[in-house]
């Protein structure tokens, strides 16, 4: 995601306003301090689509014994971040010669 809104930013100058409010809010909805198991049924399907949600779930798990996540979760999880990964690099290549001229 960090290449994705280097390319974005770069090119739309306050967009980087909006990307420090998103990570911050983005933060509070990251079961990094509590375990997901404390958030209400009706809204635990907004953290869990979070694909960083299952990634702490299972270092609560490794570290305090306890956490909620599925194999499911996980392979979501690894899945997502490939496909982000792979679509960021590719797009970065494709516009890195306009970014030299950008900046």
């Amino acid at each position: 995601l960090g290449l994705i809104f280097c390319i974005l930013t770069a090119r739309y100058r306050d967009l980087g306003n909006i990307v420090h409010l998103g990570t911050r809010l983005f933060m509070f909805v990251t079961p990094v301090i509590f375990p997901v198991s404390l958030v209400p049924p009706g809204v635990r399907w907004f953290v869990q689509v979070n694909p960083l949600s299952a990634l702490f779930e299972v270092f609560r798990y490794a570290l305090l014994g306890q956490g909620m996540f599925t194999v499911w979760q996980l392979l979501y999880s690894t899945i997502f971040i490939i496909v982000v990964y792979c679509i960021a690099v590719s797009w970065f290549n494709k516009q890195a010669i306009r970014l030299i001229d950008i900046a």
